[in-house]
């Protein structure tokens, strides 16, 4: 079973100690993060860590990242995505290959988008349907703010929790007690865990991460399934977050605005 500690990642040490530390929710451009792909990638490979590149609906970012990876010598990165409903709640999807996060967008995303970028499915639709792709499933800060707090819209669809593979038990942007009743969740559950910043901003790399004994993407992910992994974060302070929620905000209009324009521009075609 996964181990968690609401601590300073200490990168060096968990290093040594044999670990690939991977943040597991990680935002850019192509969505509503502020930081370029090749930014993300080489702040990574500066501190030596991996990631997980999950884009409100979008896969560009895992095309544009899976070279850059290579050429700065990341053993690996997760292509993922978070798959953004149209009632607001997240499911983050990982996937063994690029190839595979491509195949899942032109099938399920691309054609069910609505004029702001969400996807016209509920969430119990995507975790039925994930079982079809090489993927494995995560549900995103169970405690989060507001509608992005998923547990409410699971209450009286508790067997749909067959089809999620782990819990995010850590989320940077969150206060810790919103992290302490995710990790209750999944320890209630009996599921595996993962970490991610959930950032949107280059500066909380290096806060939170999903730590496994795997020397590939294939090793990293069946690891998570098996529930083989330490969970290490410190969540962000409030000065930080602010910072943070206002780019959010800033990037978020922007993101809305550009598919709304897409939208116009495909209706007139």
């Amino acid at each position: 079973m996964s181990l968690a500690f609401y601590d300073k990642p200490n990168i060096p040490l968990l290093r040594k100690e044999g670990f690939t530390l991977v943040d597991m929710h990680f935002h850019s451009r192509f969505s509503d993060g502020s930081a370029s792909v090749p930014n993300i990638v080489k702040k990574a490979a500066k501190l030596g860590v991996s990631f997980a590149l999950t884009d409100h609906n979008r896969m560009k970012g895992n095309q544009k990242a899976e070279p850059l990876v290579k050429k700065l010598g990341i053993p690996f990165f997760v292509p993922g995505v978070e798959v953004s409903c149209k009632n607001g709640k997240d499911v983050l999807l990982f996937f063994y290959s690029v190839r595979d996060s491509l195949e899942f967008f032109d099938r399920e995303i691309r054609k069910n988008m609505t004029r702001v970028g969400l996807l016209k499915r509920e969430p119990t639709y995507i975790l039925e349907i994930a079982k079809n792709y090489n993927a494995v499933v995560s549900i995103p800060h169970p405690y989060g703010y507001s509608y992005k707090n998923i547990t409410r819209y699971f209450r009286g669809k508790e067997s749909y929790f067959k089809y999620v593979d782990a819990i995010e038990v850590f989320n940077s942007t969150l206060p810790h007690k919103n992290n302490m009743k995710a990790l209750k969740m999944a320890l209630s559950l009996n599921k595996p865990m993962t970490a991610g910043t959930d950032s949107h901003t280059l500066f909380p790399m290096g806060r939170g991460f999903t730590c496994a004994h795997a020397a590939t993407r294939e090793e990293f992910l069946h690891e998570v399934v098996k529930g083989n992994t330490l969970i290490v974060g410190k969540e962000m302070s409030i000065i930080k977050k602010g910072r943070m929620g206002i780019s959010n905000i800033y990037r978020n209009l922007i993101f809305k605005g550009n598919n709304i324009i897409k939208s116009k521009e495909i209706k007139k075609v």
